[in-house]
């Protein structure tokens, strides 16, 4: 199938907004510009910048918010396109809402770019600078402890088959369907993994949509995910290493509010009353 590419120009000027981008010196400046990317063709697209400032870019799946850059981040890039040009290679799908942020290494940097997509269709691309994108979300908490009476189990991606993870399972009920964040705050080093349908301790990659360990920063996990209403799924909570005990709390950010419930039994349950009490929404 024939590559399109989509050439999308603008500038960055003293006008542009302003923000700490990811990776960048805490305090500083960076100019930057949104822009808002939608397809209606399924497929691995590339974005690639093309100007004689140094840029960076970022691409976020969901909503873009310059006061909190780290929610539904999903990859930045420095100089992969040469010549102190990002590139950023993404699967877009149809009618799906992404945002590509451009923004330069240094602070305090203007000038001219263009962004070049290439891929099976026509991107369109829309600046949607300098608006705060999220100020429809809405911010739901839970909190809970992760303690010798919690759960154990060997959590995905662990570097030896260790099963002294302390974990909690935790129900979310989706009433609105779209793209949702979860952070993690706490002293602990934080593990974050999505399941679909329901979660068996005892086999921690069935229905496994995908984990996180420190994307949100300070050791805490950052899950952006699509979630379809009045669908099941359960958000495991647990730690990067064994035996760890400790407080914390879940931040769910999206267009609605999610519930969140515990459906954690003491570890001393036997695994098929916790299966059962897993799949029952």
């Amino acid at each position: 199938m024939p590559k399109v590419t989509t050439i999308y120009s603008n500038s960055l000027t003293y006008s542009s907004g302003t923000y700490v981008r990811p990776n960048g010196t805490t305090g500083s400046s960076y100019y930057y510009q949104a822009i808002q990317v939608v397809t209606y063709t399924r497929g691995q697209y590339n974005f690639r910048s093309n100007s004689s400032i140094d840029t960076y870019g970022c691409f976020y799946n969901g909503y873009f918010d310059p006061t909190s850059p780290r929610i539904n981040l999903v990859v930045c890039d420095d100089d992969s396109g040469g010549k102190r040009q990002f590139s950023i290679n993404a699967t877009l799908y149809y009618n799906q809402l992404y945002y590509v942020v451009v923004t330069t290494y240094s602070p305090n940097t203007i000038g001219d770019y263009d962004v070049l997509a290439t891929g099976p269709a026509v991107v369109y691309m829309t600046s949607v600078t300098p608006s705060t994108t999220s100020s429809s979300q809405i911010v739901s908490s839970y909190g809970n402890v992760l303690n010798s009476n919690s759960g154990t189990f060997v959590r995905p991606n662990a570097n030896r088959n260790d099963d002294d993870y302390y974990y909690q399972a935790i129900q979310l009920r989706i009433s609105t369907g779209a793209y949702y964040s979860f952070i993690s705050i706490s002293s602990m080093d934080t593990y974050g993994c999505l399941y679909s349908s329901s979660f068996d301790p005892s086999n921690p990659r069935h229905n496994l949509m995908i984990c996180n360990d420190d994307d949100a920063g300070s050791s805490q996990f950052l899950i952006n995910q699509y979630l379809n209403s009045y669908t099941t799924y359960i958000l495991v909570v647990t730690t990067y290493s064994t035996r760890t005990l400790g407080s914390f709390t879940v931040q769910a950010t999206g267009p609605a509010s999610v519930g969140m419930t515990s459906i954690s039994p003491p570890r001393k349950c036997s695994h098929k009353m916790s299966i059962f009490q897993y799949i029952f929404f």
